[in-house]
Order: structure tokens, then C-alpha cells, then sequence
């Protein structure tokens, strides 16, 4: 059975200051983006470590630096990885 479409169209409706995005299943193989897969493996390792990757009611996490912040978020079958200018 093939895996629904994501519901967030970043491609089309970008967020405001966005640099790069990436989807992800939730395996971790990134499904679209033009995020590099460093930073798309990396993020979605930090959600595996810290344990929010399954968590029904994980909402989002959050890195920021003094120039890009990186926002993580999922549905039911998808890992949404958007990099924002912070400036």
C-alpha cells in the first residue's frame, strides 16, 4: 500500500523566510526537498534520540543559530524539515 501524499505543500506554500525544506518518511529517506541530506539526516536523527519521533502529540522542535533556524514537525506518515533565515 503506497503512503499518502504530505498534507504541507513547503514547495508551494513556502513559510515565511524559508530557505530550504525537506519531507521525510518516517524511516528517514527524504521523499522531497531541497534540504541538503546532511542536515535533513541529521535533524531527523535528533528526533529519533529524543524519542519524539512516535510520540502521538509531538507538536514540533526547534534549532536555531544567529543566522538559520531549522523547525521540525510530522504528520502520521511524514517528517517536515524547514530551514529559516532568523535575520
Amino acid at each position: 500500500m503506497e503512503a499518502p501524499a504530505p498534507i504541507l505543500d513547503l514547495e508551494a506554500s513556502p513559510v515565511p523566510s524559508q530557505l530550504a525544506f525537506a519531507v521525510l518518511d518516517l524511516k528517514g529517506s527524504i521523499i522531497r526537498g531541497q534540504l541538503s541530506s546532511k542536515d535533513a539526516t541529521l535533524l531527523f536523527q535528533m528526533l529519533v534520540e529524543a524519542g519524539s519521533l512516535h510520540l502521538e502529540k509531538f507538536c514540533k522542535l526547534s534549532v536555531t543559530s544567529s543566522s538559520t533556524k531549522y523547525v521540525v514537525s510530522r504528520d502520521e506518515t511524514h517528517v517536515y524539515v524547514v530551514k529559516t533565515s532568523t535575520g
